[in-house]
This record gives structure tokens, sequence and C-alpha cells, in this order.
């Protein structure tokens, strides 16, 4: 099966066969209330009247005895306990996925005919091939170009999610998703991935050339190294790009730009000369 390939240099790009594999430069609590009980008071009381007599009798000197007052007694008020208030937990990618129910598209890469390797690529500069449920993309080149691999169908608002697992990697070697890519052989699009040094970068290319989005040397989400495995996710709606690795929400890009329904993939992107990394499968659930 012939398939175009594109190998973009600095000055130069040059023609292959495989469609969609390309390279480019890299880069109160509310207050208790208060119940206000009645004071309790005794009032003061004098002596009673004496009762008058038929006869004359001497005059009597009455004393009048006080009558001691009571202390005032107020009660201590009532105390109702304040609610706690707990804020709703922030969603992860698996609630989203749990709502949207299966995914629109899934390839679990147990054959190679969604990314047209039915059988496998190679060049100068890179090599795509599906074996054993796996997509293998290796990377030749030390100065950090891109090959990328896309598939169908074009897809404009999105949540998209690879599994990767790294072979061989360097640490300044990297790998990621491509998405909202217009077309196989340009290698126009978005490009979101990590670094085996643990960094991780969104950058946009286009016919104006690649612009850095969103970039980070060192992230604690990224497991870096060899032999690591590593989940990205992208949630594309219009112009605004939220990006997930290992389940755990990184940032959010607006105005990105590239509002058009693409094609999606992955790539690689070499500086050690022996990039090796293994997509375990790849899926998408279309957003309203």
């Amino acid at each position: 099966m012939t398939k175009t390939h594109w190998k973009l240099t600095l000055g130069a790009a040059v023609l292959a066969l495989a469609a969609a594999a390309c390279n480019l430069p890299g880069q109160t609590a509310a207050p208790a209330p208060t119940e206000n009980a009645p004071v309790a008071t005794a009032v003061a009381e004098t002596l009673a009247a004496q009762p008058s007599a038929a006869v004359i009798l001497p005059t009597l000197a009455l004393t009048a005895t006080p009558v001691e007052m009571l202390p005032s007694a107020t009660p201590e008020p009532t105390q109702t306990p304040i609610p706690t208030l707990t804020p709703p937990p922030t969603p992860t990618p698996q609630d989203w996925k749990a709502a949207l129910g299966a995914p629109t598209g899934k390839d679990t890469l147990d054959g190679g005919g969604g990314f047209g390797l039915k059988s496998p690529y190679e060049d100068d500069y890179s090599s795509f091939r599906v074996s054993g449920g796996f997509l293998t993309a290796a990377s030749k080149m030390t100065n950090g170009w891109r090959s990328w691999r896309l598939r169908p169908p074009a897809i404009k608002n999105f949540y998209l999610e690879g599994s990767f697992n790294a072979n061989t990697c360097g640490v300044s070697d990297g790998y990621g998703l491509v998405f909202r890519a217009p077309n196989y052989d340009s290698g126009h699009g978005f490009y979101f991935g990590i670094t085996c040094g643990g960094g991780y970068s969104l950058s946009r290319w286009d016919s104006t050339g690649t612009t850095s989005l969103a970039s980070s040397s060192g992230d604690p989400a990224v497991l870096g190294g060899t032999g690591q495995t590593n989940r990205l996710g992208v949630k594309v709606e219009n112009d605004r790009i939220t990006l997930y690795i290992n389940d755990k929400l990184i940032t959010e890009v607006n105005g990105a730009g590239l509002s058009d329904a693409g094609y999606y993939g992955l790539y690689v992107a070499g500086s050690s000369g022996s990039l090796s990394v293994n997509l375990d499968e790849i899926a998408y659930w279309n957003l309203p």
C-alpha cells in the first residue's frame, strides 16, 4: 500500500510514501442563631396593711421589712452547630468518560488499518509499525524533529486520550498526541506531548510557523524515563484546549486557534537518535 510521507527539514520538504508521517523542528460559616430567653426576676414585696379594730388601741409603730431582691437569672443561649460546607470534587477525566459512556472511536492497535499501517513504514528519519497490539513509533533524529502518523476521522470538539510506553527514551526525547490536523501531509495541527526528562509542551503548527502555547521543563505528573507508561489526554472545545497527564489537570489554553475539525494521531521527536515508544491504544469521545 503506497502512501505519501513528507519529511520537513529546515530548508526543504521531501516527499515520502506514508500519508501521515512527517517531521518538523521541535519546541462562612453562618453565625449561630442566639435564643434570647426571658430574664426571671423576683419582684420585691412589702408587708400587707394591718386590719382595723373596733376599739381604739394605742398606736403601734409598724416596721416594714423589705423582702430581699433575688438575683437575676439569665440562662445560657442555646448554641446551634454550624454546618460544615464541603466543596464538590473537581471532575476527573474518568468522571467525564463515565458520563459520556463508551468512546465514540477507539483503536486498540490489534491491526494497523486505522493508521494505514497494514505494512510497516520506515525511512531515513523514522519508522512506524503495528505489531502485538501496539503501534511502535521510532525516531532516528538527533535534532528534535518530529515525525507523525495520523488517522481518520476528522473530529472537532472531543476528549482524546492515548496511552504510551517508552521503550528507549533520552532526556530530551519527546512523544505525544497530534490533533486537529487539517490534512495528512502538511504537518499542520496541534502537538501535545511530554519529554522523558519530565517536561510537557503544547504547540500549534500552521501556515505562519510553530507557536508555543504552553510548556514546562518539569511537571510531577510526568513519569519520565525509559519503561514508563504515561496517559495523555486533551479536551478540545472550539478554541479552548485543556491538557491532562495521567489523569491530572495540567493547564487550559484559550484562543488556541485552528478551530476546524481535523485528523488525530501520534508523533515522536527524537534527540537521542534511538527514541522508541509504543502507543497501546488511542480513543476519543465527541463533545456537544
